[in-house]
């Protein structure tokens, strides 16, 4: 968490992974990693009381020596000053209790929560929506949304939220996708299937030690983690059941920050383990 200004930022990354060199995506180890620290970072300040309003890529900056073209895979410490951190606490609240309200719709066009656009109450619930839209964001290279009016669309029902389908004719069945929408799949595709490699023995009996214990904590949800080296449907199915439980429209069913950022790391350990072998991958076999 700070309040630096003229660094890079995570927009500035996903531009460069997913645009600039989309030869050069992210692996999923990579994107949980910063997902975590993030949410690490969320965490504490909701400890504090504190409501940012306006969590978007714009607003999260890499350690000072971070490469935007690195694909570094280390053992996690949550303790470690240089991790991603959230910025710009312009109009970032302090709460005084379980709710607040105002008429004034402040956050970033793409990533307001809806509850802030309906002008009523909210909570601290409005960074788990905008970490919701990093999830997407991350894994695809698209935003979630482009503007309140799709915001606004979802939160009524108009539309539905965007998800990730498998990216073949049988995965869009159905359905009459938009180009974004299968580019936007093919790109989560491509990340979950990228390697890192380069973990010693001892570094991956440590990562299964963290593991199994991750997955017999009492708030791992089970329906939401699969196995090391699942396959790639129930990798869709996972990020899809997160965007949905993150960017539900009734801020009360979403998840708390402790356990978004828990499952996170969780994530993060397994793909550190299947870094060296993708053969989940991504056809069923």
């Amino acid at each position: 968490m700070d309040m630096e200004l003229g660094r890079p930022s995570l927009y500035k990354y996903i531009e460069t992974r997913f645009h600039s060199t989309p030869q050069n995506l992210p692996s999923q180890a990579q994107v949980w990693n910063i997902l975590s620290q993030l949410a690490t970072g969320i965490e504490y300040m909701h400890k504090r009381g504190v409501v940012h309003r306006d969590i978007k890529p714009d607003n999260c900056t890499p350690p000072p020596a971070f490469s935007s073209l690195a694909n570094a895979s280390v053992i996690p410490s949550w303790s470690n000053p240089d991790l991603w951190k959230v910025t710009d606490f312009g109009i970032s609240v302090i709460s005084s209790g379980d709710v607040m309200s105002t008429r004034i719709k402040q956050g970033s066009d793409q990533y307001i929560a809806p509850e802030i656009l309906r002008g009523g109450q909210y909570c601290s619930a409005v960074d788990i929506w905008g970490i919701g839209c990093l999830l997407y964001e991350l894994f695809t290279g698209h935003r979630t949304f482009n503007s309140r009016s799709e915001i606004e669309s979802y939160d009524s029902r108009q539309t539905p939220l965007p998800e990730l389908h498998y990216p073949s004719p049988a995965g869009f069945l159905g359905m009459r996708p938009s180009v974004t929408q299968v580019v936007a799949s093919q790109n989560a595709y491509r990340v979950l299937s990228a390697t890192v490699g380069g973990l010693g023995g001892r570094q991956r009996d440590q990562l299964e030690d963290f593991w199994m214990a991750f997955k017999k904590m009492s708030g791992t949800e089970e329906r939401m983690v699969g196995d090391v080296c699942g396959d790639a449907l129930g990798r869709f199915r996972e990020i899809n059941g997160l965007l949905k439980w993150t960017l539900d429209c009734d801020p009360r069913k979403r998840p708390i920050i402790q356990v978004v950022a828990h499952h996170f790391r969780g994530y993060y350990l397994r793909s550190m383990l299947e870094s060296d072998e993708v053969r989940f991958l991504l056809d069923g076999d």
